[in-house]
C-alpha cells in the first residue's frame, strides 16, 4: 500500500467514502426545455466506473479488491456485480452485490460499469453522497465557452417553434461535496488574487 495511504489513520471503510475530486465528478442533462424567456436544462452529477476503480486501487491497493459479474435475464437484461474488498485489519474479504440493466449504448459494457458503481455505492459507500445532491439548472450560453457542451433543445410536444442550439456548463458543487484540500487551495487562490488586487490599487507613493 502506498506510503501516503499508510499515514492515513482512518479505517479503510471511511476513506472509501471520501468525496471525490471535482475533476472526477461528471454531469449529464436530465431534462431540458424552452421556457417563455430562455432555454433551460436540469443536470445531475455522477462518477464513471473508472473513478471507482481508481479509488479502490488508491485506498486498499490492487491486490485487495476484486469484482465478479454474472448476467441476469428478464426485462431488458443486465449484470450483477459482486464487489469484494479485503479488510486490512483481519484479512477477511467483505463482499457486496448490486446490479444494473444493460444500457442503450454499448449495452454490456455499460451494464458492467453501472453494476460496479452500484455495488460500490450501496455496499461500501463510494460516491453515495452524490445521491444527496439535487438536480440543478445548468448554466446556459448562447455562444461557445471554455468547457461548454453543445446542446440542442426542441420545443415541447404539440408546440410550435424551432429548436434552440447552444452550450451548457455545469453548476458549482456545494462546498461539502468538494475535498478539503481543494477547498483550501481555492481559498488560498482567492486570497492571493485579493492581495494582488489590493497591491495594484494601493496608496500612491509619496511625491
Amino acid at each position: 500500500m502506498p506510503d501516503a495511504l499508510e499515514k492515513d489513520p482512518r479505517p479503510v471503510w471511511d476513506r472509501l467514502q471520501d468525496v471525490f475530486p471535482e475533476r472526477e465528478v461528471e454531469w449529464r442533462v436530465q431534462s431540458s426545455g424552452l421556457g417563455s424567456e430562455k432555454p433551460w436544462a436540469l443536470v445531475v452529477c455522477y462518477i464513471q466506473g473508472r473513478a471507482v476503480q481508481r479509488r479502490l486501487d488508491a485506498v486498499v491497493g490492487v491486490p485487495n479488491w476484486k469484482a465478479a459479474y454474472r448476467e441476469v435475464s428478464g426485462g431488458k437484461g443486465g449484470m450483477i456485480c459482486a464487489l469484494s474488498v479485503r479488510d486490512g485489519s483481519d484479512g477477511e474479504w467483505v463482499t457486496k452485490e448490486d446490479g444494473a440493466s444493460f444500457t442503450g449504448v454499448e449495452s454490456v459494457k455499460g451494464g458492467i460499469s453501472d453494476a460496479l458503481k452500484r455495488a460500490a455505492s450501496a455496499g461500501f459507500g463510494l460516491g453515495r453522497y452524490l445521491y444527496y445532491l439535487d438536480s440543478a439548472f445548468a448554466n446556459i450560453h448562447t455562444s461557445r465557452v471554455a468547457g461548454g457542451q453543445r446542446i440542442t433543445i426542441k420545443p415541447a410536444q404539440n408546440r410550435e417553434g424551432t429548436a434552440w442550439t447552444g452550450w451548457w456548463t455545469p453548476p458549482a458543487l456545494p462546498e461539502w461535496a468538494i475535498p478539503a484540500d481543494e477547498r483550501a487551495a481555492r481559498k488560498a487562490a482567492r486570497e492571493a488574487a485579493q492581495n494582488t488586487s489590493g497591491d495594484a490599487y494601493g496608496d500612491e507613493p509619496p511625491l
